[in-house]
């Protein structure tokens, strides 16, 4: 049985190679070790302070803490797929740097 860890991410929203939709597959990582870390901190603080507010305010802090949490957990920002930007250079899930 192979490790879960050294599997690449995948989503079940996949692009096709028909040219009629996303080039890159949408699970990709493309964030760095470090910032999924940060991301997953901030997104944490962020979530259980809008949760502790009962208010619009803290719905919509607790959702951007949420985004955060996801941004850090699966290594995928769509934003910066959107841009080509990757900032996980080299750095594989299994820790060969490859």
């Amino acid at each position: 049985m192979t490790d879960l860890l050294d599997q690449p991410v995948s989503s079940p929203i996949s692009s096709s190679s028909d040219g009629g939709g996303m080039t890159a597959h949408r699970g990709a990582v493309n964030v760095g070790l470090m910032e999924r870390n940060v991301s997953l901190a901030a997104g944490a603080i962020l979530a259980l302070q809008g949760l502790s507010r009962f208010s619009l305010f803290g719905m919509v802090e607790a959702a951007v803490g949420g985004m955060l949490l996801y941004r850090g957990a699966t290594g995928h920002c769509d934003l910066y797929q959107q841009f080509g930007i990757d900032t996980n250079r080299g750095t594989s899930s299994n820790g060969s740097g490859a």
